[in-house]
């Protein structure tokens, strides 16, 4: 499978996506935490599952930016939003809100 990566804007303890074991039938790699000496701990799958905030930095060729759901695009919403949409190498793909979409195509 080539690398893909589904982003979520409203991080890990809020978001429903990012708690699935499963994806589209592709067992979850999503971080669980930290250990003993600092170190990220990972679950064991082929779809590697982040909150925006997590991703910040990094790229994949792939990308599914998901949950995105505001009622105001305020400037928070704005970064979230350029985040997200730059984080793809060849193909980004946004899931959002239709009170989102409107507020971003208005």
């Amino acid at each position: 499978m080539r690398e893909k990566l589904l982003t979520s804007t409203p991080g890990f303890k809020y978001s429903e996506a990012l708690a699935q074991e499963t994806l589209g039938g592709f067992k979850t790699k999503r971080f669980s935490g930290y250990d003993a000496s600092g170190n990220a701990l990972w679950t064991d799958g082929a779809l590697l599952v982040e909150s925006v905030y997590r991703f910040k930095g990094q790229s994949m060729p792939v990308v599914v930016f998901c949950e995105v759901d505001f009622e105001e695009l305020t400037d928070k919403e704005k970064h979230k939003l350029f985040v997200g949409l730059t984080r793809g190498q060849v193909r980004v793909d946004v899931v959002m809100s239709e009170a989102s979409a409107k507020q971003v195509f208005k």
